[in-house]
């Protein structure tokens, strides 16, 4: 969602990466189910400039979950954007999300940063 957001093509939204019928929104901001129903509200915040994905910080998945942690704008104030999805037969079938403002680095309590994941390659041995 958040490559489909980013590039404006909202060809994907839909079969067969989505499931149509059956997908369920958890988003505060869509009432309706369905992808063409997520596809419209999207597509319209994305068009006007209201909504603005611009990084993917970090993708992490276990069993039939992805969690998408990027940063953009929402109105013009600066987000953090953790999409979840719920994957089933291969298509997307369920989305939450959580928008949270990021702190401007003037006003940051730590220098240890929203996004400061720990680089853990696979088959690292602990120290």
């Amino acid at each position: 969602m958040v490559s489909i957001l980013r590039d404006g093509d909202f060809s994907l939204l839909g079969e067969p990466l989505y499931n149509d019928a059956g997908y369920i929104q958890h988003s505060e901001g869509t009432t309706t189910d369905g992808a063409a129903a997520t596809k419209a509200v999207l597509q319209q915040f994305v068009e006007s400039g209201t909504l603005v994905y611009t990084k993917i910080e970090k993708v992490l998945g276990e069993g039939n979950f992805v969690l998408v942690i990027g940063t953009g704008s929402f109105g013009g104030t600066p987000l953090s954007f953790y999409d979840m999805f719920r994957v089933a037969k291969g298509k997307i079938t369920e989305h939450w999300d959580v928008l949270e403002p990021l702190t401007p680095a003037a006003q940051a309590k730590n220098t240890n940063g929203q996004f400061d994941f720990p680089q853990d390659p696979l088959g690292t041995p602990l120290t």
